[in-house]
């Protein structure tokens, strides 16, 4: 047990406020004080509970009056995530870095009932589902760190979802489409993953609009013409690079339409033995194939690139948005894309050579 916050966090908070106040806001001495003892309780119980927190203070601080504090001490979070972005851009001196949006699942007690955004989600590891939140992120890739700068959270439309369960149930029973009742129009107060992910870009280009982004990588869910369209349209035309479904329709130069997997099993013979490397020195023998193709359902040509690696028998596909790219430095960038798979499977922000444990986004930023 321990009294006080750990000196690197209140060094942090101090340093935090400073830069909020840069955009407008400022923190109380109690607000301070609060969100230094957060900090410090969570990277020494590793959990964030109000009940294990009171514990490890030895009840200097009950459960109940920390949570008070969480809920009325209006506290501004987002202009504390773009305070402390700032602060560790310009701690680090960066310039420079990649953007990589994905989501992640984060399953609650079946009985949850006072936790926003609670929805049923699908469960990628088997075919049920569980009571859960969904957050789409927003990573920076740098050369020196790679930290969370947004999120979001995701909820379906209740009213669509019903309708979904009750459009199941009728096509199990065998009630022909035109008799069963037509999909409801999705209300605007639940936006889907895209344009949650295209409103972290707009807000990441509004408040930090000096940084260079060599492009943005998202996977297939990502991958839609509106998305890549519309995010390829930040700092007059950054490349967008996402996976592509086997399923997707190429057009070749013959003018023959076919999904990508039958194309690219039908030019196999061009793929090419090249060699990448992964962050950190891991070198990786991988057989691209490359190829500007029509994509249907983008109405826009795309390079399309079939991946696979010396260890795997099966393709995967990415397309990217500016065709002035390298085959090979699409597929190198790319391979950026699993410091986000790290971040959510250790809950760590990473810095080249080490991995620091978080629970939080802001205590990512204090640890960085």
């Amino acid at each position: 047990m321990i009294k006080n916050a750990l000196d690197f966090v209140e060094k942090y908070i101090d340093l935090l406020n400073e830069s909020l106040k840069g955009v407008g806001g400022n923190l109380t001495k109690s607000q301070k004080a609060w969100i230094s003892f957060c900090l410090t309780a969570m990277i020494f119980t590793n959990t964030i509970n109000w009940k294990a927190w009171e514990r490890w203070s030895g009840k200097k601080y009950s459960d109940s009056a920390l949570s008070k504090m969480l809920h009325w001490s209006q506290i501004p979070w987002n202009a504390l995530l773009v305070a402390s972005t700032k602060l560790l851009l310009s701690r680090y001196n960066i310039h420079k870095g990649v953007l990589v949006i994905d989501d992640s699942d984060h399953q609650r007690s079946k009985k949850t009932t006072n936790i926003a955004h609670v929805h049923r989600i699908k469960d990628k590891k088997n075919d049920g589902y569980f009571r859960g939140q969904n957050l789409v992120f927003l990573l920076l890739v740098t050369e020196r760190i790679t930290i969370p700068v947004g999120f979001a959270f995701y909820e379906p439309d209740p009213e669509v979802s019903r309708w979904k369960a009750k459009d199941q149930t009728l096509k199990e029973n065998s009630v022909k489409r035109t008799d069963r009742p037509k999909r409801p129009l999705r209300r605007k107060e639940y936006p889907t993953k895209q344009e949650l992910a295209l409103n972290l870009l707009a807000q990441f280009f509004k408040f930090h609009p000096s940084i260079d982004i060599k492009c943005i990588l998202a996977d297939a869910l990502y991958g839609s013409a509106d998305f890549i369209q519309k995010a390829s349209e930040f700092q007059g035309g950054v490349q967008v690079i996402s996976q592509l479904h086997s399923t997707q329709l190429v057009r070749n130069k013959r003018g023959l339409l076919m999904d990508a997997k039958s194309h690219f099993e039908r030019t196999r013979v061009d793929a090419t033995c090249r060699k990448i490397f992964i962050r950190g020195g891991k070198e990786e023998i991988v057989f691209i194939n490359a190829q500007k193709l029509w994509v249907d359902a983008h109405q826009a040509k795309r390079m399309v690139i079939a991946i696979r690696y010396s260890n795997e028998k099966e393709y995967r596909y990415i397309i990217a948005s500016d065709l002035t790219w390298q085959d090979i430095d699409i597929v190198q960038a790319y391979t950026l894309r699993w410091l986000v798979e790290v971040f959510f499977k250790t809950g760590r922000v990473t810095k080249p050579g080490t991995q620091w444990p978080s629970n939080k986004v802001l205590r990512a930023h204090a640890e960085a």
